[in-house]
């Protein structure tokens, strides 16, 4: 941890509420339990799920000393009068409290479908990809060389032996062949490709960078759950939760939108657009 946790810092109260654990005091400042879970709360998503040591607790509480001596010397020295600190602090307040209100009115309204997530995980293929895919593939980077595969394809040419005599890829020794299971052996474009091209067909040709590439899908199966996490481990499960957090937030927002409408009618608005600077 920091010397100092001023990125995890939280209001530190004068006066504390009534049965609250104090923890420490510091001048006219009290440091209570609650504002101690509160900083470890805000740091977890660094930790990564590794727990707090007693010995963890003790050094965040130290750095909270330490931040409020200093605080309390800012205000020594009138800093927190200073116009530009007042207005970051009140777009500080105005965010926490915000996103407090998203939260409390509209997450529990909010549910996302087993099939909403499905469709979405489904449509980032570079982050999660439940398939195993087996394709040939003819790389060249002429225009005058796809040009003469393409034309030895359409006569009936093997996709294999013309791959050996074209390609330029390394899986040419293999007439092309490939077998994908993670997203990250392809970029975006090629997954899309290999994803959507139908069984036994030649697909459309790209373009990536200076290679030129058409490829003809073999065989494409969806793998389970648990041999995707096999494969992936703990970068899935991120991956479906990153994805589950999007969608809530979509759908908040969305609620949101709806609600500010039909407050705006309730509320006076006036705006200055000429004032804009």
């Amino acid at each position: 941890m920091a010397i100092l946790c001023l990125g995890v810092l939280i209001p530190l109260p004068l006066i504390h509420a009534q049965g609250e654990k104090i923890l420490a005091k510091v001048g006219n400042v009290v440091i209570t339990q609650e504002e101690l879970d509160a900083a470890l709360a805000k740091l977890a998503p660094s930790r990564r799920g590794v727990a707090y040591t007693r010995k963890d607790k003790e050094e965040l509480l130290n750095n909270l000393i330490q931040s409020a001596i200093i605080l309390q010397e800012a205000e020594k020295e009138k800093l927190d009068q200073n116009p530009v600190i007042k207005v970051k602090v009140k777009l500080f307040e105005n965010e926490l409290l915000l996103n407090e209100y998203l939260k409390v009115k509209f997450e529990p309204l909010v549910r996302v479908e087993k099939e909403e997530l499905d469709k979405y995980l489904k449509g980032h293929p570079e982050q999660y990809f439940p398939y195993e895919i087996r394709f040939r593939e003819i790389v060249v980077q002429k225009q005058e060389d796809i040009k003469k595969v393409m034309e030895d394809l359409k006569k009936g040419g093997d996709f294999a032996e013309v791959a050996k005599e074209h390609s330029t890829a390394r899986s040419k020794i293999y007439g092309g062949v490939r077998v994908i299971k993670d997203p990250k052996e392809l970029p975006r474009p090629y997954l899309d490709l290999i994803i959507d091209a139908k069984i036994g067909e030649i697909s459309d040709v790209i373009q990536l960078n200076k290679d030129i590439i058409v490829v003809k899908v073999e065989e494409r199966k969806e793998v389970s759950i648990e041999e995707m996490r096999k494969l992936q481990g703990k970068n899935l499960e991120k991956v479906v939760e990153a994805a589950l957090g999007k969608l809530k937030r979509e759908k908040i927002e969305t609620l949101a939108a709806k609600q500010i409408e039909e407050m705006k009618g309730k509320t006076k608005v006036e705006v200055y657009y000429d004032q804009v600077k």
